[in-house]
Protein backbone atom coordinates (compact mmCIF):
# COMPACT_ATOMS: atom_id res chain seq x y z
CA UNK A 1 0.00 0.00 0.00
CA UNK A 2 1.50 3.38 -0.75
CA UNK A 3 2.02 5.26 2.46
CA UNK A 4 0.44 8.39 2.25
CA UNK A 5 -2.86 8.82 2.93
CA UNK A 6 -5.72 10.18 5.56
CA UNK A 7 -6.09 6.78 7.29
CA UNK A 8 -9.34 7.83 9.04
CA UNK A 9 -10.94 8.21 5.77
CA UNK A 10 -10.42 4.42 4.33
CA UNK A 11 -10.71 2.34 7.94
CA UNK A 12 -14.29 0.91 6.40
CA UNK A 13 -12.10 -0.14 2.66
CA UNK A 14 -9.31 -1.15 4.16
CA UNK A 15 -11.77 -3.22 7.33
CA UNK A 16 -12.77 -5.29 4.44
CA UNK A 17 -9.47 -5.77 2.69
CA UNK A 18 -7.81 -6.94 5.26
CA UNK A 19 -10.30 -9.46 6.07
CA UNK A 20 -9.15 -11.24 3.40
CA UNK A 21 -5.18 -10.97 4.49
CA UNK A 22 -3.29 -11.22 8.17
CA UNK A 23 -2.76 -7.42 9.47
CA UNK A 24 0.68 -8.97 9.62
CA UNK A 25 1.30 -9.06 5.78
CA UNK A 26 0.33 -5.51 5.30
CA UNK A 27 3.43 -3.58 3.78
CA UNK A 28 4.17 -0.07 2.29
CA UNK A 29 5.89 1.11 -0.32
CA UNK A 30 5.04 4.31 -2.90
CA UNK A 31 3.81 1.57 -6.05
CA UNK A 32 4.92 4.02 -8.67
CA UNK A 33 2.48 6.39 -8.10
CA UNK A 34 2.47 10.22 -7.03
CA UNK A 35 1.32 12.01 -3.86
CA UNK A 36 -2.72 11.25 -3.90
CA UNK A 37 -5.85 12.15 -2.45
CA UNK A 38 -6.99 8.37 -1.36
CA UNK A 39 -5.36 5.28 -1.24
CA UNK A 40 -3.59 3.16 -3.77
CA UNK A 41 -2.78 -0.43 -2.72
CA UNK A 42 -1.59 -4.14 -4.30
CA UNK A 43 -3.98 -6.57 -3.23
CA UNK A 44 -3.64 -10.31 -5.12
CA UNK A 45 -1.96 -9.12 -7.96
CA UNK A 46 -4.40 -6.20 -8.40
CA UNK A 47 -4.28 -2.25 -7.94
CA UNK A 48 -6.21 -0.79 -6.27
CA UNK A 49 -7.28 2.79 -5.75
CA UNK A 50 -9.81 4.49 -3.47
CA UNK A 51 -10.97 7.96 -3.13
CA UNK A 52 -13.31 9.26 -0.54
CA UNK A 53 -13.23 12.79 -0.67
CA UNK A 54 -16.08 15.06 -0.76
CA UNK A 55 -15.60 16.40 -4.12
CA UNK A 56 -16.64 14.38 -7.84
CA UNK A 57 -13.13 14.46 -9.49
CA UNK A 58 -11.73 11.82 -11.02
CA UNK A 59 -7.86 11.51 -11.25
CA UNK A 60 -6.48 10.61 -14.45
CA UNK A 61 -3.24 9.38 -13.79
CA UNK A 62 -4.89 7.02 -11.29
CA UNK A 63 -7.23 5.69 -13.83
CA UNK A 64 -4.54 5.03 -15.63
CA UNK A 65 -2.87 3.21 -13.17
CA UNK A 66 -5.76 0.96 -11.35
CA UNK A 67 -7.32 -1.88 -12.51
CA UNK A 68 -10.37 -0.94 -10.00
CA UNK A 69 -11.12 2.45 -9.59
CA UNK A 70 -13.42 2.70 -6.28
CA UNK A 71 -14.98 6.65 -6.23
CA UNK A 72 -17.34 7.45 -3.03
CA UNK A 73 -18.87 11.02 -4.16
CA UNK A 74 -19.72 10.11 -8.13
CA UNK A 75 -21.81 12.58 -10.18
CA UNK A 76 -24.91 10.76 -11.29
CA UNK A 77 -23.60 11.88 -15.16
CA UNK A 78 -20.54 10.50 -14.77
CA UNK A 79 -19.52 8.00 -17.71
CA UNK A 80 -18.24 4.47 -16.64
CA UNK A 81 -14.68 3.44 -17.88
CA UNK A 82 -13.51 -0.02 -17.06
CA UNK A 83 -12.70 -0.56 -13.52
CA UNK A 84 -15.02 2.26 -11.98
CA UNK A 85 -16.77 1.04 -9.16
CA UNK A 86 -19.61 3.77 -7.32
CA UNK A 87 -18.43 2.59 -3.50
CA UNK A 88 -21.69 4.62 -1.39
CA UNK A 89 -21.50 6.41 1.68
CA UNK A 90 -18.70 4.70 3.84
CA UNK A 91 -17.46 5.95 7.17
CA UNK A 92 -15.05 5.95 9.77
CA UNK A 93 -14.46 2.58 11.95
CA UNK A 94 -11.76 1.33 14.68
CA UNK A 95 -9.78 -0.69 12.15
CA UNK A 96 -7.10 -1.00 14.77
CA UNK A 97 -6.25 -0.60 18.58
CA UNK A 98 -4.04 1.58 19.54
CA UNK A 99 -1.02 -1.21 19.82
CA UNK A 100 -1.84 -2.02 16.81
CA UNK A 101 -1.87 0.94 15.26
CA UNK A 102 1.30 2.36 16.66
CA UNK A 103 3.08 -0.52 14.90
CA UNK A 104 1.36 0.29 11.38
CA UNK A 105 2.07 3.65 11.88
CA UNK A 106 5.78 3.20 11.92
CA UNK A 107 5.56 1.14 8.95
CA UNK A 108 3.53 3.64 7.23
CA UNK A 109 6.94 6.42 8.28
CA UNK A 110 9.41 3.94 7.49
CA UNK A 111 8.15 3.46 3.78
CA UNK A 112 7.89 7.34 3.59
CA UNK A 113 4.61 9.07 5.60
CA UNK A 114 5.21 11.98 7.89
CA UNK A 115 5.31 10.31 11.12
CA UNK A 116 3.54 12.79 13.61
CA UNK A 117 0.78 13.08 11.42
CA UNK A 118 0.15 9.62 11.02
CA UNK A 119 0.62 9.01 14.57
CA UNK A 120 -2.35 11.21 15.38
CA UNK A 121 -4.57 9.66 12.40
CA UNK A 122 -4.07 6.40 14.02
CA UNK A 123 -4.78 7.44 17.27
CA UNK A 124 -8.00 9.05 16.49
CA UNK A 125 -9.36 5.90 14.61
CA UNK A 126 -8.50 3.78 17.60
CA UNK A 127 -9.37 6.50 19.99
CA UNK A 128 -12.83 7.86 18.74
CA UNK A 129 -14.80 5.54 16.71
CA UNK A 130 -15.80 2.08 17.15
CA UNK A 131 -15.71 -1.40 15.42
CA UNK A 132 -17.57 -2.36 12.57
CA UNK A 133 -19.08 -4.95 14.74
CA UNK A 134 -21.20 -2.03 17.05
CA UNK A 135 -23.29 -1.05 13.58
CA UNK A 136 -26.22 -3.55 14.14
CA UNK A 137 -29.97 -2.62 14.16
CA UNK A 138 -31.80 -2.11 17.58
CA UNK A 139 -35.02 -4.62 18.03
CA UNK A 140 -37.01 -2.17 18.10
CA UNK A 141 -37.16 1.58 18.36
CA UNK A 142 -39.35 4.03 19.90
CA UNK A 143 -42.23 5.54 18.39
CA UNK A 144 -42.70 8.39 20.93
CA UNK A 145 -38.86 9.92 20.70
CA UNK A 146 -36.74 11.40 17.74
CA UNK A 147 -33.22 12.14 18.50
CA UNK A 148 -30.83 14.24 15.94
CA UNK A 149 -27.16 15.51 16.61
CA UNK A 150 -24.75 17.26 14.11
CA UNK A 151 -22.04 19.31 14.04
CA UNK A 152 -22.30 22.96 12.55
CA UNK A 153 -20.44 23.31 9.36
CA UNK A 154 -17.91 26.63 9.26
CA UNK A 155 -19.48 29.48 7.40
CA UNK A 156 -18.39 28.80 3.98
CA UNK A 157 -19.91 25.57 4.26
CA UNK A 158 -23.51 26.91 5.31
CA UNK A 159 -25.39 25.95 2.48
CA UNK A 160 -24.59 22.17 4.21
CA UNK A 161 -26.22 23.12 7.27
CA UNK A 162 -29.65 25.05 6.41
CA UNK A 163 -31.28 21.70 5.56
CA UNK A 164 -30.53 20.83 9.24
CA UNK A 165 -31.84 24.51 10.18
CA UNK A 166 -35.00 22.96 8.26
CA UNK A 167 -35.12 19.85 9.95
CA UNK A 168 -35.08 21.18 13.48
CA UNK A 169 -37.86 24.03 12.77
CA UNK A 170 -39.95 21.11 11.29
CA UNK A 171 -39.95 18.93 14.56
CA UNK A 172 -40.72 22.02 16.18
CA UNK A 173 -44.52 20.91 17.57
CA UNK A 174 -44.04 17.23 16.68
CA UNK A 175 -45.72 15.72 19.53
CA UNK A 176 -42.79 13.13 20.37
CA UNK A 177 -39.66 13.77 23.13
CA UNK A 178 -37.24 15.29 20.74
CA UNK A 179 -33.64 15.19 21.94
CA UNK A 180 -30.41 16.90 20.21
CA UNK A 181 -29.60 19.62 17.79
CA UNK A 182 -26.25 21.23 16.49
CA UNK A 183 -24.14 20.16 18.89
CA UNK A 184 -22.10 22.57 21.27
CA UNK A 185 -20.54 19.89 23.35
CA UNK A 186 -19.34 16.07 22.74
CA UNK A 187 -20.83 13.26 23.71
CA UNK A 188 -19.36 9.75 23.14
CA UNK A 189 -19.43 7.79 19.99
CA UNK A 190 -21.30 4.97 21.97
CA UNK A 191 -23.93 6.87 23.07
CA UNK A 192 -24.02 8.72 20.00
CA UNK A 193 -25.32 5.51 18.22
CA UNK A 194 -27.50 3.83 21.27
CA UNK A 195 -29.70 7.75 20.97
CA UNK A 196 -29.73 6.86 17.55
CA UNK A 197 -31.02 3.38 17.63
CA UNK A 198 -33.71 4.44 19.94
CA UNK A 199 -35.24 7.56 17.58
CA UNK A 200 -38.42 6.46 15.70
CA UNK A 201 -36.67 8.13 12.94
CA UNK A 202 -33.32 9.88 11.63
CA UNK A 203 -32.81 12.77 8.92
CA UNK A 204 -30.39 12.38 6.12
CA UNK A 205 -28.78 15.63 4.09
CA UNK A 206 -25.99 16.05 1.79
CA UNK A 207 -22.96 17.50 3.72
CA UNK A 208 -20.38 19.52 1.70
CA UNK A 209 -20.05 20.02 -1.59
CA UNK A 210 -23.25 17.78 -2.08
CA UNK A 211 -21.26 14.63 -0.85
CA UNK A 212 -22.38 11.57 0.66
CA UNK A 213 -22.12 12.33 4.42
CA UNK A 214 -20.92 9.46 6.84
CA UNK A 215 -24.51 9.74 8.92
CA UNK A 216 -26.51 8.09 5.94
CA UNK A 217 -23.94 4.61 6.17
CA UNK A 218 -24.08 4.82 9.81
CA UNK A 219 -28.19 4.77 9.49
CA UNK A 220 -28.12 2.14 6.58
CA UNK A 221 -26.19 -0.12 8.80
CA UNK A 222 -28.05 0.49 11.76
CA UNK A 223 -31.54 -0.34 10.11
CA UNK A 224 -33.23 3.46 10.66
CA UNK A 225 -35.96 4.83 8.99
CA UNK A 226 -34.70 7.58 7.24
CA UNK A 227 -36.23 10.74 6.08
CA UNK A 228 -34.20 12.31 3.25
CA UNK A 229 -34.01 15.13 0.87
CA UNK A 230 -32.63 14.38 -2.22
CA UNK A 231 -29.27 12.48 -3.23
CA UNK A 232 -26.91 14.22 -5.53
CA UNK A 233 -24.34 11.79 -5.81
CA UNK A 234 -24.23 8.08 -7.67
CA UNK A 235 -24.90 4.97 -5.28
CA UNK A 236 -24.24 0.94 -5.89
CA UNK A 237 -27.77 0.68 -6.07
CA UNK A 238 -30.86 2.92 -6.31
CA UNK A 239 -32.19 4.03 -2.46
CA UNK A 240 -35.77 3.75 -3.14
CA UNK A 241 -38.42 6.15 -1.52
CA UNK A 242 -40.68 4.23 0.71
CA UNK A 243 -38.57 1.04 0.30
CA UNK A 244 -35.28 1.50 1.75
CA UNK A 245 -36.04 5.60 2.96
CA UNK A 246 -38.82 8.79 2.75
CA UNK A 247 -37.78 10.91 0.32
CA UNK A 248 -38.68 14.28 0.59
CA UNK A 249 -38.13 17.76 -1.00
CA UNK A 250 -35.37 20.12 0.92
CA UNK A 251 -38.36 22.80 2.08
CA UNK A 252 -39.54 23.45 5.77
CA UNK A 253 -43.30 21.89 4.48
CA UNK A 254 -41.92 18.60 2.79
CA UNK A 255 -39.74 17.76 5.90
CA UNK A 256 -42.32 18.47 8.64
CA UNK A 257 -45.07 16.30 6.24
CA UNK A 258 -41.93 13.14 6.03
CA UNK A 259 -41.37 13.82 9.77
CA UNK A 260 -45.10 13.03 10.07
CA UNK A 261 -45.89 10.74 7.78
CA UNK A 262 -43.03 8.17 9.18
CA UNK A 263 -43.67 8.90 12.88
CA UNK A 264 -47.92 8.33 12.42
CA UNK A 265 -47.36 5.45 10.54
CA UNK A 266 -45.72 2.15 12.70
CA UNK A 267 -45.92 -0.56 9.88
CA UNK A 268 -44.87 1.98 7.72
CA UNK A 269 -41.88 2.90 9.74
CA UNK A 270 -40.82 -0.92 10.60
CA UNK A 271 -40.89 -1.26 6.68
CA UNK A 272 -38.34 1.58 6.18
CA UNK A 273 -36.36 0.16 8.83
CA UNK A 274 -35.86 -3.57 7.33
CA UNK A 275 -35.65 -1.92 3.90
CA UNK A 276 -32.34 0.60 4.95
CA UNK A 277 -30.62 -2.21 6.70
CA UNK A 278 -31.17 -4.87 3.67
CA UNK A 279 -29.65 -2.18 1.24
CA UNK A 280 -26.90 -2.14 3.27
CA UNK A 281 -26.09 -5.70 3.83
CA UNK A 282 -26.83 -6.23 -0.14
CA UNK A 283 -25.02 -2.50 -1.16
CA UNK A 284 -22.57 -1.64 1.63
CA UNK A 285 -21.54 -4.29 3.77
CA UNK A 286 -17.57 -4.33 3.91
CA UNK A 287 -17.25 -8.07 2.17
CA UNK A 288 -20.03 -6.75 -0.55
CA UNK A 289 -18.08 -3.69 -1.00
CA UNK A 290 -14.61 -5.60 -1.28
CA UNK A 291 -16.05 -8.13 -3.45
CA UNK A 292 -17.38 -5.04 -5.95
CA UNK A 293 -14.09 -3.33 -5.89
CA UNK A 294 -11.67 -6.13 -6.15
CA UNK A 295 -13.67 -7.08 -9.36
CA UNK A 296 -14.05 -3.73 -10.66
CA UNK A 297 -17.60 -4.04 -11.06
CA UNK A 298 -19.85 -1.02 -12.66
CA UNK A 299 -23.22 -1.58 -11.11
CA UNK A 300 -25.98 -3.27 -13.80
CA UNK A 301 -28.97 -2.23 -11.55
CA UNK A 302 -30.98 -0.05 -14.92
CA UNK A 303 -33.48 2.23 -12.95
CA UNK A 304 -31.70 4.81 -11.96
Amino acid sequence: MHPHFKVPYYTYVLGGLLSRADVDGLRFRKLGVPEIDGIALEFDGRRVFVSSNDHPDINPAMVDWADSYGKVNLAPDTEPFPGLVPLGPIFGIRLWPKPTAYRIAVRMAMAGAPLLTTLRQVRFQAITKLPMAVYTPSPASDSGYVFFRARRWPPKHEEANEPRYRFLEAMQGVDVEFEGGLATDRITLMDYLERTRRSALVFNCPAVHRCLGWKLGEFLALGKAIVSTPISRRLPAPLRHGEHMHMVEDTFEAIREGVETVLGDDAYRRRLEVGARRWYEQHLAPDVLTDRLLAGEWPTTADW
